[in-house]
């Protein structure tokens, strides 16, 4: 297992930051929809 174990390391090493990114992003959506909610709630609680 020569070039080709490089071959499929290579792409792995240049897909591992658009996995990355998009781990991200979902991670960046979530917490904004969990920090709305969260203000909604206290909202409530302040009424």
């Amino acid at each position: 297992h020569g070039p080709e174990w490089l071959k499929l390391k290579t792409q792995l090493v240049d897909s591992m930051p658009q996995c990355l990114e998009k781990i991200t992003e979902k991670l960046n959506s979530a917490s904004e929809e969990f920090i709305e909610r969260i203000r909604e709630i206290r909202n409530l609680h302040d009424e």
